[in-house]
């Protein structure tokens, strides 16, 4: 009981207190601050009045810097803290804006700064206030955002090896491309010959294995802080009937490979090397054809009489120099892992001398170095053998009769000569120059193969492609007159051939002859048994000095000092003594053909044989389309000596080599709107002005990429700069005919009332609207009129009529 009383009195009490302050505070409201003691009203006013007018100028709203997206619209406020200004100005770059204002950039009645977002109302604004002697300032910076997005981006693609391919990458806001592949740096990949970059595409103009891999396409903004990127992964395919024959580096002027000139590097990249790798040699020693990623052809002679073993020797591929200790960055060496040796070889006569090399796994990866060389159709052949044909031979040998191998590639291009014509030169060999050889050369001596070119291509070019038509076999002596180098008939081994590179292991009639025993094997002369795979009967008789033979069962002839080495072309001491006081003047002899042309003597003189971009009497001549030289598909008309490329659509150039495109900074980013383009900006792309949804374009609509590079409306006609207008209906106005003074309040989008007033014989109402939508109203058009603003400022100055000025 006494707890509840308490409890009353002090609920009681707090009541009292309340009802207390409430009536303070009415009376204080209503009697104002004079009926407070000692506090007058008009002195609260005064002392107000005067704190406010002596503080500081400062701001209320300070503006701040703004970035915009094109087209975007910002207004941007400007006030002061502490009470009336006296004035309020605006300055674009230390330029005061004054009315009337540009299309895009305004000073709305409240002072407030209103820009639209395009590249040329980008910089420095300056908001000025001044009150008295007092002015305060502010900067602020709008600039535009970037915006940076890929319009073509790179795919994955397979590309047969030696195909050309590109690499699309284009973005709109990048100032910079660049790739990389597999993580590497863009100067590793891009070398400006067979790999460039063309604008932001990757331009390969004939791919190789080593292109395959990873490749990354960075496009960058303006300012170097934006960037995307684009993934794309490039598989290199192999088609050796489509790659072989056709090298990356054609070749210069002819050369010999007796007493000649050095071949251009890649020249002729399926050129092997034989390199003897046991200690007491170390050295090259024959050369081979590359027939495809496994195989190489070569001569049976240059395995027989250097009686090496499979593991004995490498193949070098890509190799130019036969120094010692120099490796060259193109190459790749290559051990073997099985030899064929023709059965019908004879060491004697050098009858089928032709052999197989395979090669240990992985398969021989192509470059621009290395590649294949073709195998031609049996009727093909035929046609490229006959006599007055011209073939190419290169190789390391000896740069003269008797001389020091060559310590780098070679090349000599001969004619084929008949057999009859051989025979006859050649008495003492002529039973043994059989339908599976052919011989090359001239006459008059000077141009020839020699001893160290064993085993090497003689190749013809037919139809863009080099294909193989014999193997340097041998010969009687070096480059001299009257005599021939004799070669063996690649065409009549074909079948062979492609049994053994086609199908790696054939089942040979008699079964697996490797297993015979040298117990059982006829070796005569004292001569050593040797088993091996690659040899008939699976082993071979290694044979004691003056002995040859399948059996070593020949005695040699006795030979001159230059006689028979280790994989050098066969001479023998047989051949007549040369009469030199019968020999009559050449008119070869001092070459008059050019360019690599070959001469041959005639009743006439001579003749030029020309190679295939050159004619005239001396080859002194080019046809210029004999290797297009339009690119993109471009035609090439000759005209002449000279030429013009007839360019696809969407190319142009002297040789097609540019691309039509239109610059994008030439499009108009519409207010209210945007547009969307077709294949980027190039020939024939079409850019769509579309309005946002409320707005109407009333400039072009479509534009199509013209032939001469430039924005074209795609109906034809002047192109206008798209304007999306907003749409509002004529309702807006009561139209009131016979009135002295038609007048009606329209608001506009900042809040601005306007009162127009029209002569009553006025054409209908109509809707205007201020370029880039900063307001749009209703209005009647009219003769003439006054016009009254009843607060704010008229923007613009559509039609010729009198503002007042504001209050």
């Amino acid at each position: 009981m006494r707890l509840a009383l308490f409890n009353g009195v002090m609920s009681f009490n707090l009541l009292s207190r309340v009802l207390v302050l409430y009536v303070t505070a009415q009376t204080f409201f209503k009697t104002g601050f004079a009926s407070v003691p000692g506090l007058l009203l008009s002195e609260s006013r005064e002392h107000y009045r005067l704190r406010r007018e002596t503080g500081p100028l400062s701001f209320k709203e300070r503006p701040s810097n703004k970035t915009l997206r094109p087209g975007e619209t910002v207004l941007i406020g400007c006030s002061a803290q502490n009470g009336n200004i006296s004035r309020q100005n605006w300055y674009r770059e230390d330029e005061l804006l004054t009315p009337p204002f540009s299309g895009s950039i305004f000073v709305l009645p409240n002072h407030d700064l209103l820009v639209v977002g395009t590249e040329g109302n980008m910089g420095k604004y300056t908001c000025v206030l001044e009150r008295g002697e007092e002015t305060i300032s502010a900067d602020v910076w709008i600039t535009l955002e970037t915006v940076i997005a890929f319009l073509d981006k790179p795919s994955n693609a397979t590309v047969l090896f030696g195909e050309s391919h590109i690499f699309l990458c284009s973005a709109e806001g990048a100032v910079d491309i660049s790739w990389t592949k597999d993580d590497q740096p863009n100067d590793t990949i891009i070398d400006g010959d067979r790999v460039l970059q063309h604008r932001g595409d990757l331009v390969f103009t004939a791919v190789s294995l080593t292109d395959s891999g990873r490749y990354t396409c960075t496009a960058r903004s303006g300012e170097g802080d934006r960037s995307i990127q684009a993934h794309a992964v490039l598989n290199v395919d192999i088609d050796v009937n489509n790659v072989c024959g056709r090298p990356f580096h054609a070749h210069g002027p002819d050369g010999f490979v007796v007493g000649g000139t050095e071949a251009d590097r890649g020249a002729f990249p399926w050129q092997a090397m034989l390199w003897d790798i046991r200690p007491a040699r170390n050295r090259f020693f024959c050369s081979g054809s590359l027939l495809n990623g496994r195989w190489v052809m070569t001569a049976a002679h240059c395995i027989r009489e250097s009686r090496v073993r499979k593991d004995e020797f490498i193949v070098r591929l890509g190799r130019h120099t036969t120094t010692r200790g120099v490796f060259e960055q193109t190459e790749s060496s290559h051990m073997v892992e099985e030899i064929i040796v023709h059965p019908n070889f004879n060491g004697e006569t050098y009858e089928s001398d032709i052999a197989l090399l395979k090669l240990s796994g992985p398969e021989v990866t192509f470059t621009e170095h290395i590649l294949p060389i073709c195998l031609p159709e049996v009727l093909d052949a035929r046609r490229l053998v006959r006599s007055g044909q011209i073939g190419t031979v290169t190789g390391w040998g000896a740069m003269e009769d008797g001389g020091p191998y060559s310590t780098t590639l070679m090349r000599v291009s001969l004619p084929v000569v008949s057999l009859q014509r051989c025979r006859r030169a050649h008495p003492q060999f002529a039973e043994d120059i059989s339908q599976n050889m052919f011989c090359a050369g001239r006459a008059s001596g000077g141009r020839d193969t020699c001893k160290g070119d064993s085993g090497g291509p003689f190749a013809s070019y037919d139809n863009g492609r080099w294909v193989l038509l014999g193997i340097v076999s041998w010969g009687d002596g070096c480059v001299l007159q009257g005599k021939y180098g004799v070669y063996t008939r690649v065409h009549r081994f074909r079948e062979w051939i492609v049994t053994h590179i086609e199908n790696p292991d054939p089942e040979e009639d008699g079964g697996n002859n490797s297993t015979i025993p040298c117990n059982s094997a006829s070796c005569q002369n004292n001569a050593q048994c040797i088993l091996a795979d690659d040899r008939e009967d699976g082993y071979y008789c290694n044979c004691p000095s003056g002995f040859e033979g399948r059996y070593c069962e020949t005695n040699i002839p006795v030979q001159s000092a230059g006689g028979l080495e280790d994989g050098e072309s066969r001479v023998t001491t047989l051949a007549p003594e040369v009469n030199t006081t019968t020999a009559q003047t050449d008119p070869c002899d001092s070459n008059p053909c050019q360019h690599g042309g070959e001469c041959f003597s005639n009743d006439a003189g001579y003749r030029c044989f020309c190679p295939g971009d050159w004619h005239g009497d001396n080859c002194e001549k080019r046809k210029p389309c004999f290797v297009n030289p339009c690119q993109n598909d471009g035609i090439c008309e000759e005209n002449g000596d000279d030429y013009t490329c007839s360019c696809p659509e969407g190319w142009k150039g002297e040789t097609c080599e540019i691309e039509i495109t239109c610059p994008r900074g030439d499009v108009f980013y519409p207010t209210r709107g945007r547009f969307e383009m077709t294949n980027g900006n190039r020939y024939e792309s079409r850019l769509t002005y579309i309005c946002d949804q409320g707005y109407q374009n009333t400039g072009t609509e479509q534009l199509v990429c013209g032939d001469d590079g430039k924005w074209q409306a795609r109906e034809g006609g002047h192109v206008t700069p798209p304007r999306c207008v907003e749409t509002c209906g004529l309702s807006t106005f009561n139209y009131h005919p016979g009135s002295d003074c038609l007048g009606s309040d329209i608001t506009a989008h900042f809040g601005v009332s306007l009162e127009f007033c029209a002569d009553a014989c006025c054409a209908d109402p109509t809707c205007l609207s201020f370029q880039y939508n900063i307001a749009s109203f209703c209005a009647l058009k009219y003769k003439h009129c006054s016009e009254k603003v009843k607060s704010g400022w008229l923007f613009g100055d559509m039609y010729d009529r009198r503002v007042s000025d504001a209050n």
